[in-house]
């Protein structure tokens, strides 16, 4: 495995362990450095990540260490020598992506921001639409029936689905009324429930019962700190950290008929 790509599996997988850096990581250190600073504000979840890019410095030196390169040019040429194939150069364009819209949003700047990175690494035009549309999709009008065909289909890699709705601490969240379709267990422990007319998952913020129609973007991956990362109608924001449901992304993408990203990479090197 690619070293970019190791980086962009600690993003996936919040479990993983790192290894420490080695000096030809400079680069792409130096690259979520910066990504992390894009906002000019390091957040919890952006920290966590650098903790584990460098498990060998105390939160003090870690610090230090990405204030030096965040007050330093970005070297793009540097970058693009350490990534020498499209692979690799798509890869780290992905782990940009992810950490740019972290937040479920991504405004102008941020895309200029990635279209310079991608210009620099040699990749097309089209490369920053289709790295973000990986990431980041728009809920559109659900279609519960399209849900109901595939979800027997959908390969869970640690949840299982049973039928009816949740019976512990998330049913006290549940509306009067609702149409159980199933509850997600990890082993012993129930997760999340999913109705006709929503999902109750425990958020960070706690247990809730989020309505389909209220949900207008969703993360299509994981993003730094979030398995799932909601934006609701209304501008508040949801987020699930636990690992487990990263696939919930999958299953909002039946749910609102968004089409699979593209798997086709034009204008590569």
């Amino acid at each position: 495995m690619a070293r970019v790509d190791d980086l962009l599996s600690l993003i996936d997988d919040p479990t993983r362990p790192a290894d420490n850096p080695g000096s030809d990581d400079d680069p792409l250190l130096a690259l979520l450095v910066h990504l992390a600073f894009s906002d000019e504000v390091l957040q919890e979840d952006e920290l966590a990540l650098l903790e584990r890019v460098r498990p060998g410095l105390g939160v003090g030196e870690l610090l230090d260490w990405a204030m030096e390169i965040h007050e330093q040019d970005l070297d793009l040429e540097a970058l693009a020598a350490a990534l020498p194939t499209a692979e690799e150069r798509w890869s780290a364009l992905r782990i940009s992506a992810r950490m740019i819209c972290m937040d479920g949003d991504l405004d102008d700047l941020e895309v200029e921001d990635l279209k310079q990175l991608a210009a620099a690494l040699g990749l097309g035009s089209d490369a920053v639409r289709i790295v973000v549309r990986e990431v980041i999709a728009e809920a559109g009008t659900p279609d519960i029936e399209h849900l109901m065909r595939s979800l027997s289909s959908m390969f869970w890699e640690e949840l299982v689905p049973t039928h009816g709705g949740v019976e512990g601490e998330l049913s006290t969240v549940v509306p009067d009324g609702a149409d159980p379709i199933c509850a997600m267990h990890f082993e012993d422990i129930e997760v999340a429930g999913l109705y006709h007319e929503g999902l109750a998952v425990h958020f960070e913020t706690g247990p809730e019962f989020v309505r389909w129609t209220d949900v207008e973007r969703y993360t299509r991956v994981p993003v730094p700190g979030a398995a799932l990362h909601l934006r609701m109608s209304d501008g508040s924001s949801r987020s699930v950290a636990d690992p487990r449901l990263r696939d919930i992304g999958q299953l909002l993408d039946r749910i609102y008929g968004v089409e699979a990203a593209p798997e086709e990479r034009p204008g590569g090197l």
